[in-house]
């Protein structure tokens, strides 16, 4: 059982790593730092300042894939296997409610577009997300906060904290 619960956090805390970094590679500062990267590998090897500009280019705004990895038999398994999707830009929220849809403002596309935008860039390849049937209502905040489980690999549960006086949704999971 320690066994289990072990390698469910090692799988978890792997993904996570994995996600965050591809992430700082799609979206953040990686993508810059690759491209002067590159660039001075091309300079060394000979290229004028413009022919390496022009390569690293090219060479950074290629996808990024992490491997994360020791060895090159893994990492040529996960390069055969692995292969990059955009990010899926509606999901289909399933199992809401009318009660719960009234709380969330009465707008169900609302909570679709948040949620849907969020997954994009934590969970890209979620289709779907069910909703869990347990609201926990703050009234003397005004906050909401609910679960969706999402159809992703590890079954990730994705809580939902929507805001009743702005009307704003935001995700943790």
């Amino acid at each position: 059982m320690a066994q289990d619960f072990g390698d469910d956090m090692g799988s978890a805390l792997l993904n996570f790593v994995t996600r965050q970094t591809e992430n700082y590679l799609r979206f953040g500062r990686g993508r810059e730092r690759a491209f002067d990267w590159w660039q001075r590998h091309y300079k060394k090897e000979g290229n004028t300042p413009e022919q390496a500009k022009a390569m690293a280019e090219k060479q950074s705004s290629r996808e990024q894939v992490v491997v994360p990895f020791g060895t090159s038999e893994e990492a040529a398994y996960y390069a055969q296997v692995y292969e990059r999707a955009e990010a899926v830009a509606n999901i289909t929220v399933k199992g809401m409610n009318s009660e719960v849809t009234k709380l969330f403002g009465g707008d169900e596309k609302a909570v679709t577009t948040a949620l849907s935008k969020w997954c994009a860039v934590h969970y890209p390849s979620v289709t779907e997300a069910t909703w869990q049937k347990v609201v926990n209502l703050d009234y003397e905040n005004g906050v909401i906060t609910t679960d969706f489980k999402l159809n992703d690999t590890n079954s990730v549960s994705v809580t939902c904290v929507y805001e009743q006086s702005t009307g704003e949704f935001s995700f943790e999971g």
